[in-house]
């Protein structure tokens, strides 16, 4: 290689390092609100796990464009049919209830309503979460199985209802 070459590729190197170190410096000045709209923008299918914009009760919670539900599970189940408002997807959690013996995971999650299958994550011994799982329109059937070291199985069925969009509203 000669020296016209290297010296030419030495300053793009340069000139890339140099822009790079530029935006990291204007990511970092940025307040943080700023910086979470950004990537808002530039990822609008995913939004950050951990903002959550207030509780609507104990099982619910809303996040920070209403664009996921993230939902415990009971203990005691009390709900089956849940009111999405008009999240585009769903998290699950789940936590072993404390007075359950069984020691139930969960071993499947299913929307039918889309065929969708979520991923589930341990996070440890006692809590499981899913991936972000995507939500029609309308009502969404979702069967969760659950399973314990003896194998033995019991199955949860959930409507979580999305809100139709203005523009399709009756």
């Amino acid at each position: 290689m000669n020296n016209y070459t290297q010296r030419k590729i030495i300053g793009w190197t340069f000139a890339l390092v140099l822009a790079l170190g530029i935006i990291e410096i204007k990511m970092f000045l940025m307040p943080p609100s700023t910086v979470l709209k950004a990537m808002m923008m530039a990822q609008k299918s995913r939004l950050p796990a951990g903002t959550t914009k207030g509780k609507t009760n104990s099982n619910v919670v809303l996040d920070v464009a209403d664009e996921i539900l993230d939902y415990k599970i009971p203990c005691k189940r009390k709900l089956s049919q849940i009111d999405a408002g008009g999240s585009r997807q769903l998290r699950v959690h789940y936590e072993t209830c404390p007075h359950d013996n069984d020691d139930f995971k969960i071993s499947s999650i299913t929307n039918e309503t889309n065929s969708y299958q979520a991923t589930i994550f341990s996070l440890d011994d006692d809590r499981q979460t899913s991936d972000f799982i995507p939500l029609k329109e309308g009502p969404n059937h979702f069967k969760i199985i659950l399973t314990n070291s003896d194998h033995q199985t019991s199955e949860q069925e959930y409507i979580f209802t999305r809100a139709f969009a203005k523009s399709h509203a009756h």
